[in-house]
This record gives structure tokens, sequence and C-alpha cells, in this order.
């Protein structure tokens, strides 16, 4: 099942860079922008539009409507998430995840309100930790060059190091549904973008190390 929804995943991103390859992305006040040729265009353009005339029922209504802040909810992140023809799931933690091949992007919550928002990627690959040094290098420089997503290093239980990338936004004051899908759709772009990133530099990385 995580398979089929990889790829299903990459075949909606892959239908959706086709169709926005033509048109120029915008700027919108409160979207995260990860920098670059790529970073340039709308993540909301590159990852589709819901199809016209659609009802929209359930916890997420009211935030359709534009001009209504509301603050993000699992279920309306959900309905964009269908929206730009993503497959997701919850995860036995309770987390909003969606899968590809190469990575994952979690939706978080922090907060006494739950009110800040924070999309996290996972890279699929993992490292020896002597690799540590040469993967934070990398980050460093993206991060020095790239105003988002902030990417770093983890070290989970199993010793083998990780990397993740986040965008979050405080949405104390609301968003409209318009904005929120923007938002989602923009960190999406740049997530994905800094995963292909990593993976050309830490390939890199393994010949060098296995050599």
């Amino acid at each position: 099942m995580f398979r089929r929804r990889a790829r299903a995943n990459e075949a909606a991103a892959r239908r959706a860079g086709r169709s926005g390859a033509d048109r120029s992305g915008s700027d919108a006040a409160g979207a995260g922008r990860g920098g670059g040729d790529g970073a340039e265009r709308n993540g909301a353009e590159r990852f589709g539009r819901a199809e016209p005339g659609s009802r929209r029922t359930g916890p997420w209504t009211a935030a359709s409507r534009p001009g209504i802040p509301m603050t993000p909810t699992v279920p309306m992140l959900q309905q964009i998430l269908q929206d730009y023809g993503l497959a997701h799931e919850i995860d036995e933690d309770g987390d909003l995840v969606v899968r590809w091949v190469n990575c994952s992007i979690y939706f978080l919550y922090f907060g006494e309100q739950r009110h800040v928002l924070q999309a996290r990627l996972y890279l699929k690959r993992r490292f020896d930790v002597d690799l540590r040094p040469t993967l934070v290098g990398a980050l460093d420089d993206w991060n020095r060059r790239r105003l988002f997503p902030k990417a770093y290093t983890v070290l989970p239980d199993d010793g083998r190091v990780g990397i993740c990338a986040a965008h979050a936004f405080d949405f104390t004051a609301g968003a409209t549904r318009t904005q929120l899908k923007y938002t989602v759709g923009s960190w999406i772009d740049s997530l994905l973008q800094f995963a292909r990133w990593i993976d050309d530099q830490t390939r890199d990385a393994h010949r060098e190390h296995d050599h």
C-alpha cells in the first residue's frame, strides 16, 4: 500500500508539473519560498487545482468561503491534499503524512492551542554517522543560500543519520482556505525541490565514502 501511494503521488506531481511548466508563479503573503529557479513557481499551480464547481462539506466548509480566516485543521489539510491529487494517510501516531518514493512529508501541530503548523520532510535514505560532517556542510550551504525550507540532520535511536527539512507558520490569526492552499502547495513544492537537491548531494558523498 505504501509503494502504491508513493507512486501515485509521484505521478500526481509529474502531471501537475507538466500542466504548470509554462506558467510563472506569483508571490503571496504568508507563503514560504525555497529560493532558486524552481522555487519561483507557484506551488499551488504546480500541484494542480480543484475541479470547478466542486462542492465541499464538513468541517472545512466555512474555511472554503473567501475572506473567512480559520485555524487549519486536519480535515481542511486532507481536503487540500485531495485537491492536489496527493494520496495521504493518518499514521499510527495520529499525524497526517504524504509519502513519496524518496521521502515523506508530515503535517504537525505545535503550541498549546495547536496554532503552529509545520510541514516536515523526512528523507528516506539514512547515512553512517561518520558522514554527518559532510552532510552538515551541504545543509549549511543550502540554509545559507536559500530562505526556506530550513534543513538539518537528526540522529534517531538506530544510530544512523537522517535528514529533515521543514516549513512552519503560526496561524493564530487564522487563514482563508485559499491562503492555506497556496501556502501548503508552496511548502510541498519547495520541500520536494530540497529532496531532489539533497539526493544529488548525498549521492556524491556516498561515492566518496565508498572509496
